[in-house]
This record gives C-alpha cells, sequence and structure tokens, in this order.
C-alpha cells in the first residue's frame, strides 16, 4: 500500500507540473498574439521610400511622392484652375532629394495617361527649378524666369505649394523666380 501512495504521489506531481507548464505557456502564447493596437498617425499624403522587386536583378530601392494638378473633369467648379489640385501618385529612383525630385515631377507636367483621365497643369513647359533648400519647416524654391510666364500665375502657385507641403519636414513655402519674391507669379 505505501508504494501505491508513494506513485499515486508521483502522478499527482506530475499532473500538477503539466498543468502549471500548460498555464505559463498558454498565457506566453496568448501575450504574444494579442494584437497590437496603435493609432494610426495622421498622414493625408503617401511618402515613401520602398523597394521594387526585380525579378531579373536585386531589388530596386524607389521614391514615392504625390505631385498636384488641376483636373477639369473632377472639379466641382466650372474653371477648374479655381478648383483644389487632385494629387498623382509619382515613382522615382530612390533619392534622399525626394522634395527636389518631387518638384522637378511637378514641371514634366501630366502623363500622358494623367491627361487623358483629366488631368492639366499650367506651369510653362519650360519651367525649371533652379534651386531648393529647407531650412526651419520652410521651402525655398527658386525658379527660372519661364515659370511665370503663360497667363495666370496664382494656379502655378498652388500646385508648388501644395506638393511642396505635402513633405512633413515643410510648413511654409517662399517661392522666388530668378532670386526675386516681389512682384512674381502676378496674373
Amino acid at each position: 500500500m505505501n508504494i501505491n501512495k508513494k506513485g499515486f504521489a508521483n502522478i499527482i506531481l506530475v499532473v500538477v507540473i503539466v498543468i502549471l507548464v500548460g498555464t505559463v505557456g498558454y498565457f506566453a502564447f496568448i501575450k504574444k498574439s494579442e494584437p497590437v493596437i496603435q493609432q494610426p498617425l495622421p498622414i493625408p499624403i503617401q511618402v515613401t521610400n520602398t523597394t521594387k522587386p526585380n525579378p531579373s536583378k536585386a531589388p530596386v530601392a524607389v521614391s514615392t511622392f504625390n505631385v498636384f494638378f488641376f483636373n477639369r473633369r473632377l472639379s466641382s467648379t466650372e474653371d477648374f484652375l479655381t478648383a483644389d489640385p487632385l494629387p498623382v501618385v509619382r515613382t522615382v529612383p530612390h533619392t534622399t532629394a525626394i522634395v527636389t525630385a518631387a518638384i522637378n515631377e511637378l514641371l514634366k507636367g501630366p502623363t500622358t495617361q494623367e491627361q487623358s483621365q483629366g488631368y492639366q497643369t499650367n506651369i510653362p513647359n519650360k519651367a525649371k527649378l533652379l534651386s531648393l533648400k529647407i531650412e526651419d519647416g520652410i521651402a525655398y524654391a527658386d525658379f527660372n524666369g519661364q515659370t511665370q510666364s503663360g497667363g495666370s500665375s496664382n494656379p502655378q502657385t498652388l500646385l508648388i505649394e501644395k506638393t511642396l507641403l505635402q513633405f512633413p519636414t515643410v510648413k511654409k513655402v517662399i517661392l522666388s523666380v530668378e532670386g526675386k519674391t516681389e512682384d512674381i507669379f502676378q496674373p
């Protein structure tokens, strides 16, 4: 009978250890599998640096951002140049000068496909960015004289400003034409 008590005690001990290990393992598993709830950051515009797979070569790093154009089809006003510009996604080879790349893409104007979807710009074809620097949240963008030619220029500034202000490092925009900030981009 003494052997049965000892065997019974061993069985109880093994059962208690299994239950203890199972309980600890269960709670460890539950804690790991609980979803982490994070509040999304309020980022209205997607600006990313990513890598696209390239089946024949190593992955290619790219930069993705928006440029802004007017859209005569999606405009809620008769004169679409008075409507809010709409974003169009552009992807370029990765660059650390992503803000400059965005302005250069804006100056290229809408692609043929974007034009077929109703996107337009009033920035002249010969417009060119001469310099761009960002200091203390202010983007200083200087353009050549051709940038402000071609009719009403105020909508041009709206396209440039919207494109620049999407970046978190830019809080304010100061535009210049060949170094001048006075009497530029006048209608």
